[in-house]
């Protein structure tokens, strides 16, 4: 089996678009987003520095086909502690840590408390399974470790 076989030029060309491909995931990625708010509209703002986008925002309560667009949804710290400090789950590590539209919890609590607030959801999309998975894993780690480490 032969392998496929570049001229130098598209060799080059391919490798600059898949720099400048990363470097775009690189500088989106960080970006706190749903789908409403300050993070959609900087990653479509800097997406229109590439392609053009006519952009047009909607209110708040704006009925849709079958839905209504939702109030604005932002965060900017969220976490799981424990009492000495260490922290299991951190929005800065991972945006798969909080669930979107979640309400706001400031709280000492056991273990129970925090299992009856963690969602696990199964879904037929295979891509958001996979992140949903790994979110479920964490926070099942997070319940088994405040379970066998519970505060005094």
């Amino acid at each position: 089996m032969s392998a496929l076989q570049l001229d130098d030029h598209i060799q080059e060309t391919s490798t600059a678009v898949g720099t400048k491909a990363l470097n775009l995931v690189r500088e989106l990625y960080p970006i706190g987003r749903s789908i409403t708010g300050a993070g959609l509209r900087a990653t479509v703002e800097r997406l229109s520095r590439i392609v053009p986008l006519e952009i047009t925002e909607v209110a708040s309560g704006t009925p849709v086909f079958d839905w209504t667009v939702p109030d604005e949804w932002t965060i900017d710290e969220a976490f799981i502690e424990h009492e000495s400090g260490r922290r299991f789950a951190d929005l800065r590590e991972s945006s798969l840590h909080v669930m979107g539209y979640s309400t706001p919890v400031d709280a000492t609590m056991a273990h129970a408390p925090i299992s009856a607030r963690s969602r696990c959801r199964s879904t037929a999309s295979s891509s958001s399974a996979s992140r949903r998975r790994q979110a479920c894993r964490l926070r099942s780690t997070i319940a088994r470790h405040i379970a066998t480490n519970p505060a005094p």
